[in-house]
């Protein structure tokens, strides 16, 4: 892959507890980053044989952020949330970071 083919933006987005004006807790997403991705969406035979797996995207991002990345965090792409599910560890000449997140609705 090269970085021209990282054309999608997306936000990681991290949950916390914040108090209201009334002083009551809600769970928030704050925004941790943003940065461009290629995505990686299954074909028609991937999707047929994966029965149960159909929400799983991989994104595809370059290895050096200006932000941390753990599987705590969810990402915002296109109106959604994506849990991180997997961060595979990656060579150190490789360029780019691979992680499949499942969309998840909150």
């Amino acid at each position: 892959m090269d970085f021209e083919e990282l054309t999608d933006r997306i936000t990681f987005r991290q949950k916390k507890n914040k108090k209201n004006n009334y002083g009551e807790s809600r769970e928030v997403k704050e925004s941790v980053g943003s940065c461009w991705a290629g995505v990686r969406r299954a074909t028609i035979k991937e999707f047929s044989d994966t029965e149960g797996r159909a929400n799983t995207i991989t994104f595809i991002i370059r290895k050096k952020q200006r932000f941390n990345i753990d599987s705590t965090q969810v990402i915002f792409y296109e109106g959604n949330d994506f849990e991180i599910i997997e961060l595979p560890p990656t060579a150190q000449a490789d360029d780019f970071k691979l992680i499949k997140a499942r969309w998840v609705e909150w």
